[in-house]
């Protein structure tokens, strides 16, 4: 026995000096130190070139923060490989979605839809109906209880971590789900939404994750728009990468579980399945009397499992 914690001390030593005697820690620091530099250089963000110039940067950063990180398997639950572990996902996502219905309500819906991998391989999985449905008629519904929205996102431990020192984040409501959605992802088998998770996709191909090479094939506002959304989500993520390895203990692993791999992935979660729904009763704000005809019913950001993954379109008759 101490024969192995010698060659462990070793293999540390070793590893440190690799790394020009600096732990993986303070390089995965110095790294978010340097893609805050540029993200905060308001001179390289005045023309497209210099924005061009600046993603490149920055995404060179992030591909070494990356390879010192852990890698996105690690928390969020990997994509079925196989036909038969992506129908079971979809079972398992119907099943915890029915059981919070009343029994009537899971024997009606559980006879309407089914989940199951999409016609469209683009598609990912979508809710499909198994019989025709009559004008006006209940297909589909979600408790309240089974949503991510900022109602549950304000009332998150990694959010209230993050709102001690930064408030701001409660003001941004995409970046709120974000964060809710990578506590519970950190959270795995315990996590009250582990099957809305498991099917979610690990993949997104839009301009948040383009290389510099394909970012280029943009032009115009769609491509300042693009770059602007990119520098003000790498921009959150370095904030609160650094406000919770303030706030937290010593060897508390959630700076090191905290991710950009993570913490993209949720935003572009949100970005693609976020949808606005009201706020319940209990936590709405009062509202005065509304002229007849006006709706001033309060919103929010949610995202509605089940529901995000009802695509449709208009049919040609």
């Amino acid at each position: 026995m101490p024969k192995q914690k010698g060659k462990k001390k070793q293999s540390k030593s070793r590893r440190k000096q690799a790394n020009g005697g600096q732990s993986n820690a303070a390089i995965v620091a110095g790294l978010l130190k340097k893609i805050e530099l540029v993200v905060n250089d308001a001179s390289r963000w005045k023309s497209v070139k210099a924005m061009v110039s600046a993603h490149e940067a920055i995404h060179r950063h992030l591909s070494m923060l990356e390879a010192r990180q852990e890698p996105l398997a690690n928390t969020k639950t990997p994509q079925p490989t196989t036909e038969e572990e992506q129908l079971q996902v979809c079972k398992d996502l119907v099943q915890w979605c029915l059981n919070a219905l009343p029994l009537p309500q899971q024997l009606d819906m559980a006879s309407k839809i089914e989940v199951r991998p999409s016609d469209n391989p683009n598609e990912g999985n979508a809710v499909y109906a198994v019989r025709d449905f009559k004008p006006g008629e209940l297909v589909l519904s979600v408790p309240r209880a089974l949503n991510i929205s900022v109602t549950t996102a304000v009332q998150s431990q990694l959010v209230r971590l993050v709102a001690r020192s930064y408030p701001p984040v409660l003001k941004t409501p995409v970046v709120l789900l974000a964060l809710q959605l990578c506590a519970e992802a950190m959270l795995g088998e315990q996590s009250k939404y582990k099957h809305y998770i498991a099917i979610l996709p690990s993949v997104f191909s839009i301009p948040l994750f383009y290389t510099p090479a394909t970012l280029k094939n943009l032009t115009g506002t769609v491509l300042i728009n693009q770059l602007t959304h990119f520098r003000n989500v790498v921009k959150h993520y370095c904030v609160f990468a650094q406000h919770i390895a303030a706030n937290s203990v010593a060897g508390d692993q959630l700076p090191r579980r905290f991710t950009w791999a993570l913490f993209s992935w949720a935003v572009a979660v949100v970005m693609t399945r976020q949808n606005q729904i009201p706020i319940a009763p209990s936590v709405a704000p009062k509202q005065e009397d509304e002229p007849e005809g006006e709706d001033k019913t309060p919103m929010e950001l949610a995202l509605v499992p089940l529901f995000d993954m009802v695509n449709h379109e208009e049919s040609p008759d």
